[in-house]
């Protein structure tokens, strides 16, 4: 006589593999910029010292480099002229180039770039935000949820809404 038993066991925390599966590495290493603030005439001037920091810290083979809040806050100096809140809305004009920068180096570097947060004119109220840009290519945009008060009273500055998640090749952040 041939007896035959089914034993099936769901295993209630099993996940099917997705395409957005992303391998954790053991170890990431991460690169802090600690800036020094000087003059700088131009945004070229700006990302002469920017790549200098990108360079030694992807000679190290680290997975992320991380700029501070303001970096960019030299570039006030050529709106003098005007009052703090304008000149930091003057300053937002700058933006998007210094994002599109960061992304071609974190490409050209292999490595991810958190750049530290600059003012971002958004339907006419003005941000703090930063950028990861990834080295494969793409950026995400995330928003200072707790302005200071003086960011607030002095520049006129929003806090974002909503806290964001963000994947990578190596680990998921969260802003």
């Amino acid at each position: 006589e041939h007896c035959a038993t089914l034993l099936q066991w769901d295993n209630i925390y099993y996940q099917p593999p997705t395409d957005s599966y992303v391998d954790r590495k053991p170890t990431v290493r991460i690169g802090l910029v600690q800036w020094q603030m000087r003059p700088y005439a131009s945004v070229d001037d700006l990302f002469e010292q920017v790549e200098f920091f990108v360079d030694s810290v992807s000679d190290y083979k680290s997975d992320f480099i991380l700029f501070p809040e303001y970096f960019n806050a030299p570039l006030m100096a050529r709106f003098n002229d005007l009052g703090e809140a304008q000149s930091i809305r003057k300053m937002a004009q700058y933006t998007e180039e210094i994002r599109d920068r960061f992304r071609e180096l974190a490409i050209s570097y292999n490595i991810n770039i958190i750049t530290g947060s600059m003012p971002y004119l958004k339907d006419d109220s003005l941000y703090n935000v930063g950028f990861l840009c990834r080295r494969d290519g793409s950026v995400d945009m995330y928003e200072k949820i707790h302005v200071t008060p003086d960011e607030q009273k002095c520049w006129g500055l929003s806090g974002g809404s909503h806290i964001q998640t963000f994947d990578t090749d190596c680990v998921r952040l969260v802003s």
